[in-house]
């Protein structure tokens, strides 16, 4: 059954349609999973995991608009969000975009990655930064170097901001953004910092500064597309680390057959021993026509301690 918030999202995102002059885009994410390992009743189900309708338009010589709905199927009942409002103006001394914007934080790896729609990139995954806030934002590129800052909330597009305080979002590379879209390299890092306050065992507040560091780089030629990339996150008074590490790579047989990886390996404390865990994606990915992805793949959970689990997933892409 629609809930009234998808019939809202959805009466609106076709109101601008019909309204304007720009372009209108869909994207939807589909799979089928088989997991023996689980004590659940249900070991295998077909999935709707994320839609996506997007509407951007020109609104006048360097300045445009994009509006963007983000379904979420993961919840019950389904959730829709407005994960981008956005106004981009661009002009001599860089890009200034306003309003809800996707985050520059892992924004070059998720294309490094290339495969969004079987998992999302790792810091994305686990919940490093949420992939949109509300803030205002500059980009700019120098040749080979681009860098981007954004000053936002800091609680995400899903979420209302129940503090004063800001989060400050800054990404440096060299190289190519989309490596999905051409041969090249690129190597950059990331840095972001979130004031907040901490309470405690003794109910005492004090103000603390989550901080994130990233670092990464890819290349992409003849058929290959390789990458990597290492994530830390402290969460100042909480006195903990995270941290990631992740390599992943792709060949192109054809046109339209790929062969897939992806390794990470996951520590949720630094701390704490034997409480991470490592995680395989291997798969092929055949597209039988524009728009349409079809990947096949299996995923192996092998925490440091317990029983390691196997997924088998068949995934889809469908966008327009």
């Amino acid at each position: 059954m629609i809930t009234k918030k998808l019939t809202v999202a959805l009466m609106t995102t076709m109101t601008v349609l019909f309204a304007g002059e720009g372009t209108f885009s869909g994207k939807a994410f589909y799979e089928y999973s088989i997991d023996p390992s689980t004590d659940a009743a249900i070991s295998n189900a077909f999935g709707l995991t994320r839609v996506y309708f997007t509407y951007q338009q020109e609104l006048s010589e360097g300045i445009t608009y994009k509006f963007q709905t983000d379904i979420d199927y993961n919840h019950s009942p389904k959730n829709v969000y407005l994960k981008n409002a956005k106004i981009d103006w661009t002009t001599r001394i860089g890009k200034l975009t306003l309003g809800l914007q996707g985050m520059n934080i892992f924004s070059v790896q998720e294309h490094n990655w290339g495969y969004r729609y079987i998992e999302k990139s790792p810091m994305d995954q686990h919940k490093f930064a949420s992939s949109a806030d509300m803030g205002i934002g500059w980009a700019q590129k120098w040749g080979p170097l681009s860098l981007s800052t954004i000053y936002s909330n800091g609680a995400g597009y899903k979420k209302q901001e129940n503090d004063s305080y800001k989060k400050i979002s800054v990404l440096g590379f060299v190289g190519e953004s989309k490596l999905t879209k051409k041969d090249g390299f690129n190597a950059g890092g990331v840095l972001a910092l979130e004031p907040y306050d901490y309470v405690d065992t003794n109910s005492d507040t004090t103000q603390e500064t989550k901080t994130l560091f990233a670092g990464f780089a890819a290349l992409a030629m003849n058929g290959f597309r390789v990458g990597g990339e290492f994530e830390q996150l402290n969460l100042g008074g909480a006195d903990q680390t995270k941290q990631i590490l992740s390599v992943y790579g792709n060949y192109s047989v054809s046109e339209a057959l790929q062969v897939l990886a992806r390794y990470d390996i996951y520590d949720p404390d630094t701390q704490t021993d034997q409480d991470g865990n490592s995680y395989l994606i291997a798969g092929v990915t055949y597209a039988p026509g524009k728009g349409v992805l079809i990947t096949p793949n299996i995923r192996l959970t092998m925490p440091q301690t317990g029983d390691s689990t196997t997924q088998y997933t068949l995934n889809f892409q469908f966008k327009f």
